[in-house]
């Protein structure tokens, strides 16, 4: 996916409330995102390096993140 249409999604994600949900691979969702509206991070899918995981726990855990952020393995 061109990187203009995912920070677009991103966007939608973070500023529309009826949005409750988006699926990304690790890799997707390791760099460059913010995705503080999230509450629950699930991550399925297991990564090689435990810095890969950080990363995707990361994108919830901005420094504008106002809530709890449960994170489940």
């Amino acid at each position: 996916m061109p990187a203009s249409q995912r920070q677009k999604l991103v966007d939608q994600f973070q500023s529309d409330s009826a949005i409750r949900v988006a699926i990304l691979s690790i890799t997707a969702a390791g760099t460059g995102l913010t995705l503080t509206a999230a509450t629950t991070v699930v991550i399925a899918e297991l990564h090689w390096t435990a810095a890969a995981l950080l990363q995707c726990e990361g994108r919830a855990h901005r420094i504008s993140q106002t809530s709890v952020v449960n994170i489940v393995y």
